[in-house]
């Protein structure tokens, strides 16, 4: 008998350790959900950034496209854009067109947002862009010159109209509201296009 109550007292033992563990494992699981929710609300009420890009067409007084020969002027210019912001919490990849129309290449074309971003978001660096390409026609009297001009890429001839991008390198680079030029110059109609990045502050619990 005596054999028998000490082998019911462990069997006891061994069946409350299951279920201690059990409500251990439970308030571990409870307060690491409390932790991982917390984490989600730390960025409100926080700044975030808005991007945005100011494209504008000017024309180089001294090449093809801007002869000073009393004839009346008309331009067309297209450009294509890639941009790339990349953010925890936003993401934007893609090509973006600008147009511009009928403006005196004498005197450029009105500068014009292209693209922003859709929502304020943190900051994670400055967007990414490329020039693609500036396609358009310049209309002088019964003279019609055509515009297709591209950057130069790896094992393929270089372009006869060549878009050649140079980046103002005199700001910050950590600074999170400055403002970036990029200038690309088409090296045979001789246009200058005018990328100006633009960054702004906003609340990330705005929207």
């Amino acid at each position: 008998m005596i054999i028998l109550r000490r082998h019911d007292a462990v069997t006891k033992r061994w069946a409350v350790l299951p279920l201690s563990v059990f409500v251990a494992l439970a308030l571990c699981l409870g307060q690491s959900h409390d932790v991982n929710g917390q984490g989600l609300n730390t960025n409100i009420n926080e700044t975030g950034v808005r991007h945005a890009i100011i494209a504008a067409v000017e024309a180089d007084q001294g090449g093809s496209a801007a002869k000073q020969d009393g004839e009346a002027r008309n331009a067309t210019v297209d450009i294509q854009v890639r941009v790339l912001d990349y953010a925890p919490d936003y993401r934007f990849f893609g090509v973006v067109d600008g147009k511009f129309s009928d403006f005196d290449p004498g005197s450029g074309a009105k500068p014009e947002e292209i693209w922003s971003d859709r929502k304020c978001h943190q900051y994670r660096g400055l967007p990414r862009i490329w020039v693609l390409a500036i396609n358009g026609k310049i209309t002088r009297g019964d003279s019609v010159l055509e515009i297709a001009a591209q950057p130069r890429h790896v094992g393929e001839l270089v372009p006869k109209d060549e878009v050649v991008t140079q980046k103002d390198r005199n700001e910050e680079r950590d600074d999170p509201n400055r403002s970036v030029v990029t200038l690309a110059r088409t090296t045979e109609s001789r246009l200058s296009i005018r990328l100006t990045l633009v960054s702004t502050k906003c609340r990330l619990n705005a929207e």
